[in-house]
């Protein structure tokens, strides 16, 4: 090109993106700005971002075929491996020439002003590459010719890249116009000038005396000597660009300037001045040599200054391990993390004698955190982090460490969340700098997110929190100092560092503001990990982080949070690790309460003793010692405990004999002589063989001591239900034998538990002295035998609340479509079969045979627990409702069979074992199969024959601060549950909405869900509800009756990158089975059987038939069917967990819901995409029988005629005669329609949109044959309203298939009639956003609830 182009003027400026036209693979992105030279622009080619730079051909006549070989000379010399950019493809058309490279966000003047500002060591760093990239190029003959900031990009990972070689600029410039310099090198208008003084040149002269511009006589090619670029002339810019860098922006020439510089007016850049690193300076001073044999090559500069500006580990393996990153198969993120994970130990090894290595690797760690993808990659960046935080300074842990850990704690995965919290304690704890700017970094940034961890839906992650808080109160309390310290040198300067003298507090009354404020933010924290309802993370609190915290509030406050509540977890009767946890804690936390704790410590002592759990009661045994110890226990309490604790001494558990007696040999040392000799010893006389004298040596005592009760004798003690008898009848055999009488039987004994107790002692050794040593434990086996009836009673309370309670038959006769009687009868049957095993059940072929109760054995309470009372025990009515109800009569191959009497003992238990799990068997399968044949199992059932919808609205519900997403009818209940994107699940009560309450208001809430719900499912008749979110969390809980709480029970976290989230829950709650089924979005279809970890099975859905949005299971259990994206139906056999059949919706259209017909067990109906269509299809023939069509467009068009989709659908059933089945659905258009499958004439609209002026009474419902299936036509009547009307919209659906695009609909609402303001307009009845699902509940009447995008739930009848 040459000078020459500098004065063409264009004849017509077109924009960047009209010459990017011409590339068919290049997609215009956005400009990057344009100049006379070049328009630059961002474009996407292949998805990925480049740089395109446009030079518009004005003259034909340029020589660009030179250059473009040059071009593609420096594209295969030069890579980013050797710090190079060179332009990938140049492109040559009639038009323009393109040059193409790729994008780079930042370069080097923009890094400048971005935060976190370069560090020294980084900009050392980024000349060290310079002079290596220039090193690399001028030892292949190639010279840049244009360096300034704005070419030397810079990388996330502070790796530079030297980019758009000039080789097509020319090499020499006029001195005295300044026009082709702007025209060329001044593109971004700063007016900064970093050309080489030997480039500019004086005008010739013409022959007749006038003066010749240069760009009219170097028509020549520049690259033809002597107007070639050299490497000094590099070198120079080189060195005018690292001076900008390391004076934080300031340019050392401009135009005029650097012609000054070159005629000597100046001698050198005042900016250099202001350099105080004199290294730096000295190698700057001599890069810029006016003249250019002084300038060194950029080889002798890396050796001149090797281990003085630039650190010896520059030289080192660094630099050749950065350049292995940038090789293609390190490009994503999670590989790289896997390198350096997997290289740390020797980096660290090679780096950790200097920071500036350990720096680089960091920054490359922080580059990739937010990219990563997988959750492994995640936690080992962290790991990374933390071995690389001790070698770090303060400032760069807080500027750029701690933003990235405060990121990856709201992370999906709660591993991830929960090791940011680790690295965070971590890396803050040796933090001894704090500037003036990051004062508050902890009070405003820091502890808001911690506190919502407390409240993370993830065990882990709480439990982390509770490990870490007292470590990170301690350091947001040294913040707070550090804060506050004011010291006249430097006000950074480290604690440590600063002199006597030099140190004074600033504003007293502002720090202990601060402190208060700062303690009460901590006291929220610590006192919702206190009453956290896992035990686990409590546990956990105890052990690590209870007397630090205590130290950090002060003994007040710590008295008030901490001490107040601990004292409560002895109450947790479910953990016994919770309770030894506490009395490892209890020295720490009453040491620094002081006196006043004892009075508290002493019952809790006493408490602890008398557990059941034998190391809970040593913990307690060594929690004395240590009060001990420390002084903090009274003469009084001291003796009181050593009464209390001296029975031990013969107890059978070893370490509790090693703790009583070390806590006897403390005493001993804190008591004087009198209180040892005659206090005491009168204590331990009882348990000792002789009387010890210095009770303070342990040996002594141990030596001393009588020999235990033998564990055999103490199990069967403890296991007695009649303690108190039996030390009763022990005592007066003693007392027998003092008087020389002989010992009269205890009535009891005759033929009752005690004379078979003490035959199990006698054969364990019971001997007069073990009943003495029995007797003395009197106080501890009483206490044990309550503590062991208050836990028995606990477990009890909890078995009971699963406990389905199935009320009293009023009938004789029994229908088998009646659940309730049904299940009663299953349950006499299952008592019979299990209490009569060796008998042949009398059985006719209808009623059950009478049962004496002589034929019953005698049963245990175990038994009776198990199986019930027998008949004959059984409430009069009751057994005869049983004995007269009609039954089918076991099939015969499950008949028990008679045992044979003369056969061996054991055979007989054997057959009578078989029987039994025979009958259980049989009675299992008897259920499953008749439940499923019952039409109240397989719908919803209305037991009015001519029930129709009158679409009252009798509740218009909007706590939701969300979509509503998912409905769910809780069983055998007048309650339904909903679910939120809000993460919030609630629970309605229809009976309330009966009565005149002036406001209708949830009966239950939980909020603890993490993210939006996807979807719920019912378990256990009702009991338990499980739900799912958007996060990947399952919850299960169970709902408390006649309460306003809720209990986890059951949590389970997937993997969003393996599993994906839940896309649809069901279950399979029948017998004695719990199985959570969920299907997820990576085509995972999972049974979870709640009764046992892990998966009980698993299907794998191939996803080229779609992604899985929908899914239902027969209630026979014996298959299920899903549905997909793509319109495929597949029915998979549960039995042997394989697809056997699929059906394709013909349009493809996407499937939204799927239900089991109530009265053919073999059809499945399914709402799909566009039409508000619904159809019914058979699995046999696998064809579509039935379609409910409420769209304008022709019937079973193929093509997408309306917008309108049905997102709820419900199934349900009139009974009596003729079972009746019914669909409601709701969708897009905001109305609500009643399908009447067995009478299509009846069918109706329930209501339309909240301002929708169609009414029932404009639309009629047909029923036609179109293509050989029946159709339900929804047609509007010519005289009625359009069918667009307010509020009916076309929502377009781009939404994740997981939610099937419920939550992602477009924001349009309706809105009411023109003219008609809010204020006075009441809210219609109908709904005013897309219908997201139907429901019904029964209460004193049918109830039909509907759930909308606005968060609204209403009910009508």
């Amino acid at each position: 090109m040459g000078n020459q182009l500098a004065g063409t003027v264009p004849t017509q400026i077109l924009p960047v993106e009209h010459y990017l036209q011409d590339l068919s693979d290049l997609e215009y992105d956005s400009s990057l700005g344009s100049t006379r030279f070049f328009k630059v622009a961002r474009a996407r080619h292949k998805g990925a971002l480049v740089v395109v730079k446009v030079f518009v051909l004005h003259d034909p006549t340029l020589p660009l075929v030179e250059h473009k070989e040059k071009l593609e000379f420096l594209n295969r010399e030069l890579s980013p491996k050797n710090n190079c950019l060179p332009f990938a493809k140049p492109v040559l058309t009639d038009k323009a020439v393109f040059l193409i490279r790729q994008y780079v966000k930042s370069n080097s003047y923009d890094r400048l002003s971005t935060r976190p500002f370069l560090t020294l060591l980084e900009k050392k760093w980024i000349a060290y590459q310079l002079l290596r990239a220039l090193s690399y190029c001028h030892s292949k003959g190639i010279c840049h010719g244009d360096i300034k900031l704005e070419n030397m990009l810079v990388t996330s990972w502070v790796w530079l890249l030297l980019t758009d070689f000039a080789s097509f600029k020319p090499a020499l410039l006029p001195e005295d116009n300044p026009a082709d310099f702007s025209y060329f090198f001044d593109t971004s208008r700063r007016r900064t000038c970093y050309v080489a003084p030997e480039r500019f040149q004086m005008t010739s002269a013409a022959p007749d005396g006038s003066v010749v511009p240069m760009s009219q006589s170097m028509m020549v090619d520049t690259f033809i000597p002597p107007y070639q670029l050299t490497p000094t002339m590099d070198i120079f810019a080189a060195g005018c660009s690292l001076i900008e860098l390391f004076t934080e922006g300031q340019a050392p020439f401009d135009f005029a300037q650097l012609l000054a510089y070159r005629s000597q007016e100046m001698s050198t850049s005042p900016v250099l001045e202001k350099m105080e690193d004199s290294a730096v300076r000295d190698l700057l001073l001599n890069m810029i040599q006016l003249v250019p044999d002084k300038r060194l090559s950029a080889d002798e500069y890396l050796q001149w200054q090797r281990g003085n500006v630039f650190p010896e580990c520059f030289y080192g393996p660094i630099y050749e391990y950065m350049q292995t990153l940038t090789q293609p198969q390190w490009g994503p993120a999670d590989s790289k993390i896997d390198k350096l994970h997997r290289d740390l130990p020797d980096l660290v090894r090679d780096l950790s004698s200097t920071e500036s290595g350990l720096l680089i690797i960091a920054n490359v760690v922080l580059s990739s955190l937010r990219s990563l993808q997988y959750s492994s990659s995640k936690l080992k960046a962290l790991v990374i982090l933390n071995q690389l935080c001790p070698h770090l300074t303060d400032e760069i842990i807080l500027d750029r460490i701690l933003p990235y850990i405060m990121h990856m704690m709201s992370d999906g995965n709660s591993r991830v969340r929960s090791g940011a919290l680790k690295l965070l304690a971590a890396s803050l704890f040796p933090v001894r700098r704090l500037p003036r700017s990051d004062a508050n970094v902890f009070s405003e940034y820091i502890l808001p997110i911690i506190n919502s961890l407390a409240q993370d839906a993830s065990g882990l992650v709480r439990c982390t929190l509770a490990q870490h808080v007292a470590d990170l109160a301690e350091i947001a309390l040294k913040f707070l100092e550090l804060s506050h310290w004011r010291v006249e040198a430097n006000a950074t300067t480290p604690t440590s560092e600063i002199p006597g003298g030099a140190l004074n507090w600033c504003n007293t009354n502002g720090f202990e503001s601060e402190l208060q404020a700062l303690q009460e933010s901590f006291q929220t924290l610590v006192s919702s990990l206190l009453t956290d309802s896992d035990s686990q993370v409590r546990r956990t609190l105890l052990e690590h982080s209870v007397a630090k915290l205590c130290v950090f509030f002060g003994r007040q406050r710590a008295s008030d949070v901490i001490f107040s509540h601990v004292i409560t977890f002895l109450n947790d009767k479910n953990d016994r690790h919770l309770r030894g946890s506490f009395f490892d804690c209890l020295a720490g936390v009453a040491s620094y309460i002081g006196w006043c704790s004892a009075p508290i410590c002493q019952p809790l002592l006493q408490q602890g003793l008398s557990d059941a759990e034998e190391f809970v009661a040593v913990k307690a045994v060594e929690s004395m010692i240590g009060l001990t110890q420390l002084g903090l226990l009274p003469k009084a309490s001291l003796l009181g405990l050593l009464h209390d604790s001296a029975s031990f001494l013969i107890h059978p558990n070893r370490w509790i004999r090693y703790a009583v007696v070390g806590f006897v040999s403390c005493a001993a040392r804190n008591l004087n002589v009198v209180d040892v000799q005659c206090r005491l010893a009168a204590i331990l006389d009882p348990y000792l063989r002789y009387h010890v004298v210095q009770m303070d040596q342990e040996s002594l005592l141990m030596e001393a001591l009588q020999p235990p009760i033998s564990r055999g004798i103490w199990d069967n003690v403890i296991k007695s239900n009649d303690i108190q008898l039996l030390l009763s009848t022990l005592a007066e055999r003693i007392e027998s034998r003092k008087t020389g009488k002989d010992w009269i039987p205890h009535p009891a004994e005759i033929g009752g538990p005690i004379k078979n107790l003490l035959r199990r002692l006698g054969s364990e050794g019971l001997n007069p002295t073990t009943e003495e040593q029995l007797l003395r434990m009197k106080e501890i086996l009483l206490k044990l035998q309550r503590h062991k009836s208050v836990v028995d009673q606990s477990k009890q309370t909890w078995n009971e609340q699963a406990v389905i309670h199935l009320g009293t038959v009023k009938s004789r006769s029994v229908d088998l479509h009646s659940t309730e009687m049904l299940m009663k009868a299953m349950v006499y049957y299952a008592q019979l079969q299990c209490q009569q095993p060796d008998r042949t059940l009398a059985f006719d072929h209808r009623t059950l045979g009478d049962h004496s109760p002589a034929t019953f054995v005698q049963m245990n309470p175990e038994w009776l627990h198990m199986f019930g009372p027998p008949p004959a025990t059984l409430p009069d009515q009751q057994r005869k409702e049983f004995e007269s109800a009609e039954i089918l009569q076991p099939e015969a191959e499950y008949r028990p069979q008679r045992v044979n009497s003369s056969i061996l003992p054991c055979n007989a238990e054997l057959q009578r074992l078989l029987s039994r799990r025979t009958a259980q068997e049989h009675v299992s399968a008897l259920a499953r199969r008749m439940v499923a044949s019952g039409v109240e199992a397989r719908a919803f059932c209305v037991k009015a024959p001519n029930w129709v919808p009158k679409g009252v609205l009798i509740a218009h519900l909007h706590e939701h601060k969300a979509a509503v997403t998912r409905l769910a009818a809780i069983r055998n209940t007048s309650c339904f549950a909903s679910g939120s994107m809000d993460g919030s699940v609630k629970i309605w009560d229809c009976v309330k909405f009966e009565g005149r309450n002036v406001a209708n208001r949830s009966r239950q809430t939980c909020t603890r869900m993490g993210s939006g719900i996807t979807s719920l499912a019912t378990l256990q008749s009702g009991a338990w509800l499980a739900s799912a979110s958007s996060n990947g969390m399952i919850h299960v809980m169970r709902i408390e009756t006649g309460s306003s709480r809720s209990t986890l029970i059951h949590h389970r976290q997937l993997d969003l990158n393996h599993e994906g989230s839940v896309v649809d829950l069901q279950a399979l709650d029948y017998g004695n089975q719990s199985v959570l089924v969920y299907a997820t979005l990576m085509g995972s279809i999972v049974g979870w059987d709640l009764r046992s970890p892990g998966v009980a099975w698993k299907l794998d859905h191939n996803l080229r038939h779609g992604v899985i949005t929908s899914m239902c299971i027969d209630p026979s259990q014996s298959w299920l069917a899903i549905g997909t994206d793509n319109g495929v139906h597949i029915c998979w056999d549960l039995r042997f967990r394989l697809p056997v059949a699929s059906v394709n919706h013909p349009g493809g259209a996407r499937v939204l819901r799927l239900l089991c017909h109530p009265t053919q067990p073999s059809c499945l109906i399914s709402a799909v995409n566009h039409n508000n269509e619904i159809s019914i299809w058979d699995w046999e023939n696998q064809s579509r029988t039935l379609a409910l069509w409420a769209s304008p467009t022709p019937p079973l068009s193929s093509y997408q005629g309306s917008c309108h989709n049905s997102y709820g659908a419900f199934i349900g059933c009139r009974i009596g005669g003729h079972n009746k089945p019914f669909i409601l659905s709701g969708g897009s258009d905001l109305r609500l329609r009643y399908w009447d499958l067995f009478n299509p004439e009846q069918s109706a609209l329930i209501s339309g949109g909240a301002y929708d002026t169609i009414r029932n009474q404009d639309v009629t419902y047909d029923l036609r044959l179109v293509d050989g299936v029946e159709v339900i036509q929804e047609t509007q009547k010519p005289s009625s309203s359009p069918l667009a009307s307010h509020g009916v919209y076309c929502d377009g659906l781009g939404s994740s298939p997981a939610l099937a695009g419920i939550h992602n609909l477009s924001n349009l609402k309706a809105s009411p009639p023109l003219g008609i303001t809010m204020t006075d307009y009441n809210p219609p009845s109908g709904h005013a956003d897309v219908i997201s699902d139907i429901t019904m509940v029964q209460g004193s009447q049918s109830y039909i609830v509907s759930a909308s995008k606005d968060g609204v739930v209403k009910v009508w009848k």
